[in-house]
């Protein structure tokens, strides 16, 4: 259990360091300017759907694991939770049984409202995140470098034309 706990904690520490900073780049960057492109490291589709089944997971799959675990923990602390206070008011081991049904209402009230937060989250931190990416990477734009051969028959002329062409996509 400890090497787990040591290999968790040495992940997250190290994912801390890398360049996804969510913080930050959502200062510099508007999430609703972002559009597709090929390329992209994180599918925000992805990323809603992951965090839509597991809260946080979408986090986590852009690059922000610290993130996702703000989002897990709770969601599933809260879950723990509720289900141990069901159990313990159907077996008569509380004093009061409609207190184990609340407080099993309000946790998985808890956990459907952070799977919905963490949904959105997730969506527009890969947003975010991969409009920073493009700005670090330059890939707003595409250079393709070709060899080209004039294959025109011309009658006049027996020197068939060679070289290169150059594409600049924006």
């Amino acid at each position: 259990m400890k090497k787990i706990c040591l290999l968790a904690i040495f992940l997250c520490s190290f994912c801390l360091l890398s360049n996804a900073q969510y913080r930050i780049n959502k200062k510099t960057y508007d999430r609703r300017t972002y559009h597709f492109e090929k390329g992209d490291r994180c599918s925000p589709v992805v990323a809603g759907i992951a965090s839509f089944f597991i809260p946080g997971l979408g986090q986590m799959v852009c690059g922000e694991p610290v993130r996702g675990l703000c989002f897990m923990v709770p969601a599933y602390t809260g879950v723990t939770v509720g289900m141990v206070e069901l159990i313990r008011g159907m077996s008569g081991m509380s004093h009061s049984n409609s207190n184990a049904g609340n407080i099993f209402l309000f946790s998985f009230g808890l956990y459907y409202a952070l799977e919905l937060w963490s949904t959105i989250d997730a969506v527009h931190v890969a947003k975010v995140n991969n409009m920073a990416f493009r700005d670090k990477q330059g890939a707003t734009y595409r250079l393709k470098v070709m060899p080209y051969v004039g294959l025109a028959n011309y009658n006049l002329n027996r020197n068939i034309p060679i070289g290169v062409s150059l594409r600049i996509i924006i």
